[in-house]
């Protein structure tokens, strides 16, 4: 593979129009030009329906218009879904928050086709920073599944090019189209966090996975603008912790032995309940729908089974 590869970028968009114009002008300046755009809408107001409706005039698009709100993780399974059908070669997801440098893609591809070995086990994710340029750990990194923790990747340094992980966020994930025929589609009933990451570990079973540090794409997203929300324990972001925990549960008892999920219980869980009592603003419906989260997994209710949408308009 190389030269005649051809590439699609997947996009999941739900009610941000001026994020989303920032992102489409983004990969139609790529300077390795894309050969689809494909974005899927998940039920977003009136106001993003009209502009997509004008913009796939364009053949480079592909709308696909979702009559609710499947999250994340079901948009990125129907936009992977429509760009392996169409034959497409590699698969390069985005939010519609991250807003790509203009060699972004030619870095990946650079690096995946210098590294191409003959087994073709290569995988590549573009480099995620928030607004001022500060790397957001949580795109990338490794993960115990004896602990089922996330661990951040801290020996970088200016003089390398990538890094060896074991998952990245569908923020700037390059997916080879063979690589899904092999392994499927990402699991839409986790609805939103950790479908990238349970994802990858399935990819991990054949796939070496890098990031391109060269790859550089900016996420506009909610958390960096105001820092201090990051930690922020209340009713309105406690879906956060739903999907956190609940999802993690479920790729433990997947990807994990059998003292996984007592291990996360007595460790990571507790500790966030004592986040959430010392430092929480609505202590108790937040530990409660922890302990959902924890219940749900472990009993394998997937779906949307909390409304983001209904929490977020909580003030």
């Amino acid at each position: 593979m190389g030269k005649n590869e051809r590439i699609a970028a997947v996009v999941v968009s739900y009610n941000r129009k001026e994020l989303l114009i920032k992102c489409i002008d983004a990969l139609l300046s790529q300077s390795y030009q894309l050969n689809k755009i494909i974005i899927v809408d998940n039920a977003s107001n009136n106001d993003v329906v009209d502009y997509l409706r004008i913009i796939r005039k364009n053949d480079i698009f592909k709308i696909i218009f979702n009559k609710k709100n499947i999250g994340g993780a079901g948009g990125f399974k129907v936009g992977i879904s429509a760009a392996v059908e169409d034959n497409y070669d590699l698969i390069w997801t985005l939010d519609d928050d991250a807003i790509p440098d203009y060699n972004a893609l030619e870095e990946l591809i650079n690096f995946k086709n210098n590294e191409y070995n003959q087994f073709n086990k290569l995988i590549v994710s573009s480099n995620v920073t928030d607004v001022r340029g500060i790397k957001q750990k949580k795109h990338s990194g490794n993960f115990s599944k004896k602990f089922l923790i996330q661990k951040d990747l801290k020996k970088i340094n200016n003089k390398m090019n990538s890094i060896k992980v074991d998952y990245s966020s569908f923020v700037g994930l390059l997916i080879p189209k063979i690589a899904v025929e092999k392994y499927g589609l990402p699991r839409d009933d986790f609805f939103i966090w950790h479908d990238d990451l349970e994802y990858c570990l399935r990819l991990n079973f054949t796939y070496d996975i890098y990031c391109v540090l060269t790859s550089n794409i900016v996420h506009y997203d909610n958390l960096n603008e105001n820092i201090k929300t990051i930690n922020k324990y209340d009713k309105k972001n406690s879906w956060k912790l739903y999907y956190g925990i609940r999802n993690i549960i479920l790729i433990g008892m997947q990807h994990g032995n059998k003292f996984s999920v007592p291990c996360y219980f007595l460790t990571i869980f507790l500790i966030k309940n004592l986040h959430v009592l010392f430092f929480g603003k609505n202590k108790l419906f937040c530990i409660k729908l922890m302990w959902k989260g924890l219940i749900d997994g472990i009993t394998k209710k997937t779906g949307m089974r909390v409304d983001p949408i209904k929490l977020n308009t909580y003030t």
